[in-house]
């Protein structure tokens, strides 16, 4: 696409031309799929997430006008401040959904700030929630393609989860608030002096609460944003594409215009999202799927696995690394980021939870004696030294010489091998259990099945209420 006017601009037009007819019923569909784990995600990190019970303590103690509610925990809070509660708890647990192209994700800070405006505003529609949430997660998505898919790809530097979701987020609150194209082109511009978030906190021994906690930044700033905007305040016009605007500042005008761009309202990166079936690095679910497809398939019960190898290539390679320590990850982070500790724990209880991965539950001696049997084999042969989401292939070997081996190509929950809605509804089901404030099951299957038919709900404002 030609330049001609900022992307900030271009974003802002589409977004107030965008109705909820105009959206492709399978885009809707993976709108509605993509807010009920993340719902479920954020429920669990309520008692599961480091630093969560602190961080709420201490928006509680800060007070304020009751707007939007804290997920789980319940009670009322300015809109910005749920946002950022919420934003923390839907991330801290590494379950929540992801753009596996995009290499970012995108609910993390879209729908915690939608979520804290519906609430606010008060009897906004499903429909118009819909489309809210579609609309932020395009955005945050095609930001992240725009990097991903340049000639020299990501660098691993910034964060784009972050430095690009709190656009996102902003773009959704403006469209709930139903402001102008140069409201929200403000509102854009205002973000960008929230757009932040770098890798530091993911390097190996980090043991940082903000892998998680930062995605609250963006979705306090993406509500932030757009209040702003809404009350005449000015932003930077040109923020994504200006001499300091973020693109030129963070990733030295090296992007993808086109992918960023192009057929908007015609193409929904919103339907590309894929959905976690396990915690923890989205690296890991080939493996984890391969293990558990031979696990069930042979009926293989733990004595009998001699040893389990893991055939591994470029990126994935380095989540396997030093493999004594892997083995014995420290903390969730290193859990998260652990492929042979988590294919261990997928092959000895037949599927991995956000329980599993708990700092508790890193100490069981039964689990760390087994993972022991997990190595990592370098392939750059099979896959290619740039292999990163997939193909993943897994090895398992008996104690009587007998060996299975299964290729997974595309993780399960990307949109080309899909969640099931059975195992959507029972991952939901899995996360209410560790709610703060437990809650009951007529109300986990009254979320699940509202989120299911959202377009005739009349207020989103009464799922929330279940949540807590």
């Amino acid at each position: 696409m030609e330049k001609s006017m900022d992307a900030a601009r271009v974003f802002s037009q589409y977004a107030v031309g965008l109705r909820y007819e105009a959206i492709p019923p399978e885009t809707r569909e993976a709108v509605k799929t993509s807010i009920l784990d993340t719902l479920g995600v954020a429920i669990a990190a309520s008692t599961l997430g480091e630093g969560i019970s602190q961080l709420v303590e201490l928006i509680k103690e800060a007070g304020g006008k009751g707007e939007s509610t804290i997920l789980a925990f319940g009670g009322k809070v300015p809109a910005w401040m749920a946002a950022l509660a919420n934003g923390s708890m839907v991330r801290a647990l590494d379950y929540d959904d992801t753009h596996d192209t995009a290499l970012t994700h995108p609910s993390a800070t879209t729908l915690p700030a939608t979520l804290a405006m519906a609430e606010r505003l008060g009897a906004v529609s499903g429909k118009d929630f819909i489309t809210a949430v579609s609309l932020g997660n395009d955005i945050t998505s095609r930001m992240g393609l725009s990097i991903t898919k340049r000639p020299r790809g990501w660098k691993l530097d910034w964060f784009l989860t972050t430095v690009h979701g709190v656009f996102g987020a902003a773009a959704a609150c403006g469209k709930l608030l139903g402001l102008d194209a140069e409201k929200l082109q403000n509102a854009l511009g205002i973000a960008l002096y929230d757009s932040a978030g770098t890798m530091e906190a993911f390097a190996p021994g980090a043991a940082s609460v903000m892998t998680g906690m930062s995605c609250g930044f963006a979705s306090k700033a993406g509500v932030l944003s757009a209040l702003m905007a809404q009350k005449g305040i000015n932003g930077a016009k040109d923020s994504l594409e200006g001499k300091a605007g973020m693109y030129n500042l963070y990733f030295e005008g090296d992007y993808n215009r086109d992918i960023l761009l192009n057929d908007l309202g015609k193409r929904f990166e919103s339907a590309n999202i894929s959905i976690k079936p396990w915690p923890g690095v989205r690296y890991a679910h080939p493996y984890i799927d391969a293990t558990l497809q031979l696990v069930r398939e042979h009926s293989l019960a733990p004595d009998a696995i001699k040893q389990i190898r893991l055939l591994v290539a470029g990126w994935v390679e380095t989540l396997c690394q030093p493999l004594e320590l892997a083995l014995k990850p420290a903390n969730r982070d290193d859990a998260n980021r652990s492929i042979p500790y988590q294919v261990a724990v997928a092959a000895l209880k037949k599927g991995v939870t956000g329980k599993d991965l708990s700092q508790e539950a890193l100490k069981d001696p039964a689990t760390l004696k087994f993972a022991q049997r997990v190595m990592a084999c370098k392939h750059d042969e099979e896959f290619g030294a740039e292999n990163k989401m997939g193909p993943g292939m897994v090895e398992i070997e008996l104690t009587d010489g007998k060996v299975y081996s299964r290729r997974v190509d595309v993780a399960y929950g990307n949109p080309r091998n899909p969640i099931t809605p059975q195992d959507l509804a029972d991952k939901f089901r899995n996360c209410a259990l560790s709610s703060a404030k437990p809650l009951p099951e007529r109300n986990v299957e009254k979320i699940i099945e509202m989120v299911g038919h959202l377009e005739e709900v009349d207020d989103v404002g009464r799922v929330v209420r279940l949540c807590s």
